[in-house]
């Protein structure tokens, strides 16, 4: 197979979607400068879901002639830079039809349900599209480089099976391309950060109605199936927006495809197989990907069992028929991959653990924040992981914290039996956010079980984001006193253990 000539315009595109409102300006503009220096000759097209920031005047083909700030942000010096900068930068800016926000598709979810946003967008951007290749991408992600380009060639030949509905493979995101045997078990749950393939395949996907209400809150009037887990049934839509987007391309390819419910598990290998034939999920890290939002689950490990990994993948296409289950539940112990001519950063560790991965006991899940039920008790605990000899840091980020009061930190191990830090913090009056933490060190070569415990006394109120552990390259001298001087110094609220 013949690799593209990426910097013809008449071979390769780019499509950045999304909205463009005053606080997103700046940071688009500044993502469309980088796709235009990676690709000086690429025809770049912006395409809007949303505005309240630009104005102009659109043409039959639905670009924007004459973008300028509305009159209420003429002044700011700041915004109407950056509107130069993207004038520039794109080739086309076009504003998608009206579209309609959802409700929550999660319980846990603060944001609306945008799909309907997305597809107008895409829609949109697509139409204008005339080169062979295409990327279309979130405005708010970019590639740091044009190494992606080389991990696409590399994998879109591989060999194909039955279940190969578009004309080539497509690349997309390795997170939330969920892995259906494991936490969250949805079929055809494929990442849609970006799509990087042929235009028709690309545009294929994307020739697809709006979302109805009905679908938006089907769960709010019926019943989860039978043997849903507690991850499953915080949905509220039928289908979640990644099942809804690619699930008309191939129920009409194959008839027998059911999928009449977010974990409807029927058709679950016939979906691993449209996954291998269809898709290539991207190694983000080897690619280069920058996405600020969810920069922290690209180290999280448990992602690389609850998504499919590009490593799993590619144990998947070789597998092709073989016990989906076992591969992908155990091909994931390879490490994380480094960018090519990048620096390799030893023994770093840094998770979060959101509030599905944490056990609750005095608190309640709310709007994806852990919730305390009184003033107090003991909220959380977990996530009981593995982590090797080293120092340590965790962090409690407070979306709501209301004193006085105190909280207290607990760091043990071998579930609860070893403990490796305590730490009492002392809550003054008043109400705001705040990160609470705690170091703690790991003497033996590797330690299981480690789980951090919060309990409060007297804390009116207390709402957690999430829990994270990371190295600690500057260790306070408390974890290295000697045993001794830990005994005399009892006093001291902060206690560490080795």
């Amino acid at each position: 197979m013949t690799n593209p000539d990426w910097d013809n315009p008449e071979t390769f595109s780019i499509v950045v979607q999304g909205s463009l409102i005053r606080s997103n300006l700046i940071e688009t503009a500044n993502h469309c400068v980088h796709w235009r220096r990676l690709f000086p000759h690429t025809p770049i097209i912006l395409a809007i879901s949303v505005t309240d920031i630009v104005t102009g005047t659109p043409r039959e083909n639905g670009v924007l002639d004459d973008l300028a700030l509305v009159a209420a942000h003429q002044h700011n010096g700041k915004l109407r830079n950056a509107l130069f900068f993207l004038r520039q930068a794109c080739t086309a800016v076009t504003l998608a039809d009206p579209a309609l926000s959802l409700p929550l598709f999660k319980k846990d979810s603060k944001a609306g349900n945008n799909i309907n946003f997305q597809i107008a967008a895409a829609r949109a951007g697509l139409a204008l599209v005339s080169s062979i290749y295409v990327l279309r991408v979130r405005a708010d992600l970019i590639f740091a480089d044009r190494s992606f380009l080389a991990h696409y060639e590399a994998d879109r030949a591989l060999p194909r099976g039955h279940a190969s509905v578009l004309e080539e493979r497509v690349m997309i995101s390795w997170l939330y391309t969920l892995n259906p045997y494991a936490l969250e078990r949805l079929p055809l749950h494929y990442s849609d950060w970006f799509h990087l393939g042929l235009t028709r395949d690309v545009t294929r996907l994307w020739d697809i109605p709006p979302m109805p209400l009905a679908d938006a809150t089907y769960y709010r009037v019926h019943d989860y199936a039978s043997g849903s887990s507690s991850a499953e049934k915080l949905f509220l839509v039928r289908l979640a927006v990644e099942q809804y987007l690619l699930y008309p391309t191939f129920k009409s390819a194959f008839p027998d495809l059911h999928l009449d419910y977010h974990n409807d598990l029927r058709s679950r290998d016939l979906c691993m197989d449209i996954l291998i034939d269809n898709f290539i999920p991207c190694d983000l890290l080897r690619a280069g990907c920058v996405f600020e939002k969810y920069s922290h689950e690209f180290h999280n490990r448990n992602k690389r069992t609850q998504c499919i990994t590009a490593e799993t993948w590619r144990a998947l296409c070789h597998a092709r028929g073989e016990n989906y289950r076992t591969i992908t539940l155990n091909s994931v112990k390879e490490p994380l991959a480094t960018p090519p001519n990048k620096q390799v950063v030893r023994d770093e560790f840094w998770e979060r653990y959101d509030a599905l991965q944490l056990s609750l006991r005095d608190a309640t899940l709310k709007d994806g924040e852990i919730v305390a039920n009184g003033p107090n008790g003991t909220l959380i605990y977990g996530p009981y992981v593995t982590l090797p000899g080293g120092h340590y840091i965790a962090h409690v980020d407070c979306a709501l914290i209301t004193g006085p009061g105190a909280v207290t930190l607990r760091i043990t191990a071998s579930s609860g039996q070893n403990l490796l830090a305590e730490r009492t913090i002392e809550i003054p009056a008043g109400t705001g956010s705040r990160t609470l933490s705690i170091p703690f060190a790991v003497s033996s070569p590797e330690q299981n079980n480690i789980e951090i415990v919060l309990s409060i006394q007297r804390i009116e109120t207390l709402r957690i984001n999430y829990v994270d552990f990371r190295n600690d390259h500057f260790p306070r001298q408390e974890a290295t006193l000697p045993s001794f001087l830990q005994r005399k110094f009892t006093g001291v609220k902060s206690k560490f253990f080795r």
